[in-house]
């Protein structure tokens, strides 16, 4: 039924170009908090964070758990029904584990206080990817999470589905460091993205 509406926002440039062989109106309108998700000046604690729910299905804790296998580790997030096989595989892999609903302002220190951040996931995390980039973390991406790829810039790092794969790409992660905030300004900020919303309802 999308043919009756007016126009269609999309929170990634790769649904934008699929919506698009559907729709004459589909725009782009997604961002994250600049003035929440910004670099502080805080000592670091983890080596490889994962902020997800845990479901094993489609977020893939246990691909983190055993690529993050040795590293200072950090999962956190609701566990679901089926996330247990997850949650159980990042405690077995002695990650930290924060389970339950993690405060956003939380969530905000926990970035900062990472030196990576990971995203398994093969579909969603598009906020965790803008937050992330937003603070100037390094970002470790799976490939076959399309609309992710298609929200980070170059300074990313973009690798298969695999726990070796993951595991190369954290270490090369941790050997960076990254500008990849002017990015989300210029792009992604929620000024950006109210002003889309704000171009279609002045037409």
């Amino acid at each position: 039924n999308i043919d009756k509406f007016e126009a269609i926002f999309v929170e990634s440039p790769a649904v934008q170009i699929e919506m698009s062989k559907h729709h004459p109106k589909v725009i782009l309108a997604f961002g994250t908090d600049i003035e929440f998700f910004k670099p502080t000046n805080t000592p670091k604690m983890f080596d490889a964070f994962y902020p997800a729910t845990f479901s094993d299905n489609w977020k893939r804790q246990s691909l983190f758990a055993e690529a993050s296998k040795g590293l200072k580790g950090l999962a956190c997030g609701m566990v679901q029904p089926d996330g247990i096989n997850g949650y159980n595989a990042c405690v077995d892999n002695n990650l930290y584990v924060m389970a339950g609903l993690i405060p956003t302002i939380l969530i905000a220190k926990l970035y900062n206080m990472s030196r990576v951040v990971v995203i398994t996931s093969w579909h969603g995390s598009e906020r965790t990817c803008l937050e992330a980039q937003s603070c100037n973390i390094p970002l470790v991406v799976v490939k076959d999470n399309y609309p992710v790829c298609s929200l980070v810039n170059n300074e990313s790092i973009i690798v298969d589905p695999h726990p070796i794969a993951i595991r190369k790409g954290i270490e090369q992660a941790l050997q960076r460091k990254v500008n990849t905030r002017q990015y989300i300004l210029d792009k992604y900020s929620h000024y950006e993205y109210a002003k889309q919303i704000l171009k279609v309802i002045e037409e």
